[in-house]
C-alpha cells in the first residue's frame, strides 16, 4: 500500500510568517542604513550571515510544528515540501524588503543601486538586482532550508525510536 504524502508547502509557507515578517523587516533597515551611512556596510555584512542561516534555522524551527515522521518512513519528502515552503517565503520576503529600501533610496536621491554602475537606470539595476536575489535566494534558500529541515526531521525520529 501506498501511502500518500501530504503537501506541506502552503502550511510551512504559512507557519513560517512571523521570522520571514522579522528578517526582511530587519533586512529593509539594514538596507537603508547601508545607503545612509558607512557603518551600514558593517552591519549589511553581519546581516548577510545571519539571513543565510535564517533558512536553515527557520526551516528547522518549523518542520516539527508540521510534521512528525512514522518509523521507517524516508524523510526527504516531507523535509523537501518544507524547504520550499520556507524558501519561498524567506526569499519573497527578503526580495520585499530590498526592493522597498531601493525605491526610497532612489525617490529620496541616495546612492542607490544606480550609483554603481553610473549611467545605467536606476530601474533597470533593480530589476537585475530583484532576478539575481530571487534566483540566487531561491536556489541557496532551498539547499539551507532542506538541511534544517532534514535534521529537524531526523532529530523528531530519534525521540520517536527512544519513545518506543
Amino acid at each position: 500500500m501506498d501511502s500518500e504524502r501530504p503537501n506541506l508547502l502552503v502550511p510551512a509557507a504559512n507557519a513560517s510568517l512571523v521570522p520571514v515578517v522579522v528578517m526582511s523587516a530587519v533586512g529593509f533597515a539594514v538596507d537603508l542604513l547601508l545607503k545612509v551611512t558607512v557603518a551600514g556596510l558593517a552591519l549589511a555584512c553581519l546581516f548577510s550571515l545571519v539571513a543565510t542561516a535564517a533558512y536553515c534555522a527557520i526551516a528547522a524551527w518549523v518542520t516539527p510544528r508540521l510534521y512528525s515522521l512514522h518509523v521507517g518512513e524516508p524523510k526527504g519528502g516531507p523535509a523537501l515540501s518544507i524547504a520550499f515552503g520556507v524558501a519561498l517565503a524567506l526569499t519573497l520576503g527578503y526580495l520585499i524588503g530590498s526592493v522597498a529600501s531601493d525605491l526610497l533610496g532612489m525617490a529620496a536621491g541616495r546612492s542607490g543601486p544606480s550609483a554603481l554602475y553610473g549611467g545605467v537606470s536606476g530601474v533597470t539595476l533593480l530589476v537585475v538586482d530583484l532576478f539575481s536575489n530571487l534566483f540566487g535566494g531561491l536556489t541557496i534558500g532551498l539547499a539551507l532550508s532542506f538541511l534544517g529541515s532534514f535534521v529537524a526531521l531526523g532529530r523528531t525520529r530519534q525521540s520517536m525510536e527512544r519513545a518506543f
